[in-house]
């Protein structure tokens, strides 16, 4: 009796360290990297889930047949996007067709929806629209991993 209660106590330490440990190396603060593919018709995906002020890698291709962008806009616009619009603008990625480039920036601070846009000929007006989804830190850890 008295070796199986040390070896189930050698397991909950074992356990125990090994779950410290997983803690330990994992972080809240990292980088995600996120991918988007655009068309002349839409961005694919079109939502994106990110945690707060973390710097995020985004890896774009554009299978366009003209130029394209990802403008992440963090306040709402007007329609038609104007050049009183464009200070609303926090990052923007742009890609020539069939071109490939990885672009970084941090994400808002403050959780909630973002829109965004592509505003090369005022494409918001025909709903080329996603959304980047910027969560808290502690909703991290409940949120399925990319």
């Amino acid at each position: 009796m008295r070796r199986f209660n040390l070896q189930i106590l050698f397991i909950l330490l074992l356990l125990s360290t090994t779950f410290t440990s997983c803690i330990a190396n994992n972080p809240i603060t990292y980088s995600r990297t996120i991918e988007v593919t655009i068309t002349d018709e839409n961005y694919s995906p079109n939502s994106w889930t990110v945690p707060s002020g973390e710097m995020i890698i985004i890896d774009v291709q554009n299978n366009g047949s003209s130029d394209h962008n990802w403008s992440l806009i963090g306040w709402p616009v007007s329609t038609p996007f104007d050049k009183d619009d464009l200070e609303k603008i926090v990052f923007q990625a742009h890609v020539k067709p069939a071109e490939s480039k990885q672009f970084s920036f941090t994400s808002p601070n403050g959780p909630g929806e973002y829109e965004i846009v592509s505003i090369i000929d005022n494409r918001i007006e025909d709903g080329f629209l996603g959304k980047l989804i910027v969560i808290h830190e502690d909703e991290i850890f409940s949120q399925p991993s990319e």
